[in-house]
């Protein structure tokens, strides 16, 4: 019946521009699913009866697009996406063979399952192409969206095992895989996984339009979770264009990425360098009467939370590296690169972190202590993580001002200001930092600048650099106009924010002339010395850990915390999403089972006997039962609902821009 329906397609409907309807990505979505789901693989997966309805499923879609109306082909394909993303729950097979080698993931479901669940999701990000419908029309951009809308809420509910495959496992699996089969499985499962990621967002994108994919839409497709964002967004970011394969069918090639990958990670990337945002962390009181009745010390305790939270799982989601390689691939697109330098700066809070801000210690504000605490703890998590990432990071703000001469202009002071916060609370590579001032001064609207100036000095203070007389950044230091050098040290005097004040003499003195040795430069301003004191002392404090009251830091993360007792591993207390049962009776997560075995030479965390993991058969049952608690938790928790994608778009673009902070102050 496909391939009847097929040929008639090609003879009788022609879109507009002679396009042929069946190269369209939702016919060959479908096609591919149809594919898939006829395989003796997938029938041993979830059950001959599963197969077939799904085969059913991919009929009733080509009937509607032989003659079915806009809402007939929306109604087939969202019947379509709900049983393919349900999948999971009618899997049965153990998947031995091919997970041996791929215990560290948690996506227990087959690479079939996977790859169809993102097949499905191509097929809903392909109906807002023009022509697809019979007769050369389109489908009505209302029953697109909630047919998104949808998608959202099933794809929400395999979040814990996109989590567990995407963020838990590390680049050096395939270094782990035995076989040559194994490889495969490996590099298909995890390509498929990513896929689901990609097409969900190049849905969102193909059908509010290009450039609209902000983080306030990132934050209202995630349901306002934290962790939920970034594996999403880590999904995209990894996902790799596959080399093209003369045997794949049409179907599988234009479902393996989407054709717009590197624009869309570039949005991606956009997006999440927004989530610290305070547009994002106030979103959900978007609206309501009340929401400017609160007081500001409550709104710097709510931020630094939400910033604290989103720093913490940042680093547990390890998207620091797949973000530094889109923005260091496209160095030359200046704005992402000046927007992760804010991002970062704005997670490190150095000022919140290593400081006391007066609302952190009101008595009348809850917030203030568990804010605080979990800001600092935060803020060192994501300070050493950044620690491996110094000399790219480095490189690429270095960059910045070749990128801005080629727009035309200079840096901004916020770039700078942003640089001397990653410069106080990161590693530095000094020499990029040298590299970054000089490049600064040589722009005249640069070195014109009494505030810019003075943020390239407190930028090298933090970067505990010290001058070199006769270097080419001293010379022009104590070249500056005479205008400008004279208001450095008073500018330097009013700086908000953080600085290594006792390194910051040398280089104001050779902006008035000085060399910058020893007893050449006036003494500090006593400002900068209440500011170091304030920044120095707190950090001293032992690191404390997160009070209860601070909450969990996202829905996603309480799910995997929060699961019944029968339904947790016995090691770690967590979740079971890959659950495997010992001999002795108790259900561990395969994945820990297998590094504790590891660890211990083969002793059983439980009853401390000898045990092999080859003797813990998957747990199909508890898996299944898992899987639907995961559903049925992730369901209640979006009772109340979000703002549909569409209206959220448009109150993000009719939002007032955020004020830039004062950085003449």
């Amino acid at each position: 019946k496909r391939r009847l329906w097929l040929c008639s397609l090609r003879q009788a409907h022609q879109g507009p521009l002679g396009m042929d309807r069946c190269m369209l990505l939702t016919p060959l979505a479908v096609e591919h699913i149809e594919q898939l789901a006829a395989s003796p693989a997938l029938a041993r997966a979830v059950g001959d009866i599963s197969a077939q309805q799904l085969q059913a499923r991919a009929r009733q879609v080509y009937g509607a697009l032989g003659g079915g109306g806009s809402a007939d082909v929306a109604l087939a394909v969202a019947d379509l996406v709900h049983d393919a993303v349900t999948l999971p729950e009618w899997v049965e097979r153990d998947f031995e063979a091919e997970a041996d080698s791929l215990e560290e993931l948690s996506w227990g479901f087959g690479a079939d399952v996977a790859e169809i669940i993102a097949a499905a999701i191509a097929a809903a990000a392909g109906l807002g192409e023009p022509g697809l419908l019979s007769g050369g029309g389109s489908v009505e951009g209302e029953a697109v969206m909630e047919v998104l809308e949808e998608l959202g809420r099933e794809l929400d509910c395999l979040a814990p095992y996109l989590f567990g495959s995407l963020c838990r496992t590390d680049e050096n699996i395939l270094l782990k895989t035995p076989t040559a089969e194994a490889v495969t499985a490996a590099v298909r499962l995890q390509a498929a996984l990513r896929g689901m990621c990609a097409w969900s967002f190049a849905a969102i994108v193909r059908n509010l339009g290009a450039g609209r994919l902000n983080a306030v839409i990132l934050w209202e497709w995630a349901y306002a979770d934290v962790l939920w964002a970034l594996v999403l967004s880590k999904g995209v970011l990894t996902l790799q264009r596959p080399a093209l394969n003369p045997f794949s069918s049409p179907g599988a090639t234009a479902v393996a990425c989407p054709a717009e990958l590197e624009a869309l990670q570039v949005e991606v990337a956009h997006a999440v360098c927004g989530l610290s945002l305070p547009s994002v962390a106030f979103a959900s009181e978007a609206g309501e009467a009340d929401a400017g009745d609160v007081a500001i010390g409550d709104r710097a305790a709510q931020l630094a939370l939400h910033r604290a939270r989103l720093a913490s799982e940042l680093c547990n989601c390890q998207l620091l590296a797949p973000l530094f390689a889109v923005a260091s691939a496209r160095r030359a697109q200046l704005e992402l690169v000046e927007e992760l330098a804010a991002f970062l700066a704005a997670l490190l809070q150095p000022d919140v972190a290593l400081g006391s801000p007066a609302w952190a210690t009101s008595p009348d504000l809850a917030l203030g202590s568990p804010a605080l605490l979990a800001a600092r703890e935060s803020s060192a998590e994501l300070r050493s993580s950044l620690g491996w990432f110094a000399d790219e990071l480095w490189c690429m703000l270095a960059d910045a001002p070749a990128a801005a001469a080629a727009q035309g202009r200079g840096v901004s002071r916020g770039f700078l200001k942003d640089c001397c916060a990653l410069a106080y609370g990161t590693i530095v590579a000094g020499t990029e930092v040298l590299r970054l001032c000089e490049a600064c001064l040589t722009c005249s609207s640069i070195a014109g600048d009494c505030a810019a100036v003075s943020a390239i000095c407190v930028l090298l203070a933090n970067s505990e650099l010290r001058p070199s007389p006769g270097s080419t950044l001293c010379t022009r230091l104590s070249t500056l106009p005479a205008a400008v050098a004279s208001q450095v040290a008073p500018l330097c005097a009013m700086w908000q924010g953080v600085v290594r004040a006792d390194l910051l003499g040398p280089w104001l003195a050779v902006c008035t002339g000085g060399d910058g040795s020893c007893g050449s430069f006036p003494s500090t301003p006593a400002a900068l010395i209440e500011v170091a004191v304030a920044a120095v002392v707190p950090s001293a404090v032992a690191p404390c850990s997160k009070p209860a009251c601070a909450g969990p830091s996202s829905n996603l993360r309480a799910t995997l915390s929060g699961a019944p007792e029968a339904l947790r591993c016995s090691l770690d207390g967590q979740l079971v999403l890959d659950p495997v049962r010992a001999p002795s009776g108790h259900a561990f997560e395969r994945a820990a089972l297998a590094a504790e075995l590891s660890r211990n030479g083969g002793l059983c965390p439980a009853t401390g006997q000898p045990l092999l993991l080859a003797d813990c058969p998957r747990d199909a049952d508890l898996r299944k039962q898992s899987l639907l608690w995961v559903r049925e938790r992730r369901t209640a928790c979006k009772q109340s609902g979000r703002k549909p994608l569409k209206a959220a778009a448009s109150a993000a673009e009719s939002a007032p821009a955020e004020a830039a902070p004062n950085y003449d102050r």
